[in-house]
């Protein structure tokens, strides 16, 4: 269980994040292996690794989910979007959320986008999704953008790619902090 907890608490340093990389390292020699939360990470049903199902991660966000005292520019941002009182999400798959939201033809670009979402899906699940993202695409009358800001498992941050159609065009857009505190353009001028 340890070595699934210390590459997320490196990330959380090099992130500035050391409240939870200080809570990740200690949480394995915390927890009883007899408790309910031992019981519950030693049968985890998945891969716990943070390409995977990222268990650490889900871990110290259950602990402080809306306290981020070490980061009080995420509480700030959280506050205030708290404040705005949007609607609640729908509870589904993103497969049949996709499904559902696809199904019926669209005017203007059509937008999906994923933020840091796609290591928690299965291979299966991610084949499904790809699948029905470009069949939609290529049939649809109108245009469909699929904007992703995903780990790739490369430095620093996060991966950032658009994919459009009916073009069928992947543009690399450059990189981005996993909560935002910067992006790095790459992506090729537009057109004028």
């Amino acid at each position: 269980m340890k070595r699934h907890f210390e590459r997320p608490a490196d990330y959380c340093t090099a992130f500035g994040a050391e409240l939870t990389a200080r809570l990740l390292r200690l949480l394995p020699d915390c927890i009883s292996a007899r408790s309910a939360l031992g019981q519950r990470i030693a049968h985890w049903p998945g891969d716990p690794a943070p390409e995977a199902g990222n268990l650490p991660l889900r871990l110290a966000g259950g602990l402080h989910a809306y306290i981020w005292a070490d980061q009080p520019e995420r509480r700030t941002l959280t506050d205030a979007a708290i404040s705005l009182n949007p609607p609640l999400p729908l509870r589904s798959s993103a497969i049949e959320f996709l499904r559902q939201r696809l199904a019926a033809p669209w005017t203007g670009c059509h937008l999906i986008y994923s933020t840091v979402a796609w290591q928690y899906f299965s291979q299966d699940e991610k084949s499904q999704i790809t699948n029905l993202i470009a069949i939609r695409g290529a049939e649809a009358k109108s245009p469909l953008a699929w904007l992703r800001i995903e780990a790739d498992g490369k430095s620093p941050g996060a991966a950032m790619q658009l994919d459009l159609w009916p073009e069928q065009k992947q543009i690399e857009l450059g990189r981005m902090d996993f909560h935002g505190r910067w992006i790095t353009w790459t992506a090729p001028k537009p057109r004028a």
